[in-house]
């Protein structure tokens, strides 16, 4: 597997467009330098083993979440009332 993709080409696989991706490049939300770098031909390249492991921890942290919430709701906790 490549370590750097062209960013017009990464968007295709993923699944987000690529305004989506120029967004979270334009938004900090992918650091230059850990999940993208700049070429000399100023094209922009991801690097796709980073942005897998950055999607990875994403979809942890969101279980966790989901895990507490419904740990909260089973112990008929706040939101357990507002139902």
């Amino acid at each position: 597997m490549l370590d750097y993709v062209l960013r017009r080409i990464f968007s295709d696989e993923p699944g987000d467009s690529e305004d989506a991706k120029n967004s979270k490049v334009r938004d900090g939300i992918w650091t230059k330098g850990k999940i993208w770098i700049k070429a000399e031909d100023v094209c922009r390249l991801i690097d796709s083993e980073v942005y897998y492991t950055w999607v990875a921890e994403l979809k942890a942290e969101c279980r966790t979440a989901i895990d507490s919430y419904c740990n909260l709701l089973l112990a008929g906790g706040e939101y357990a009332s507002h139902t």
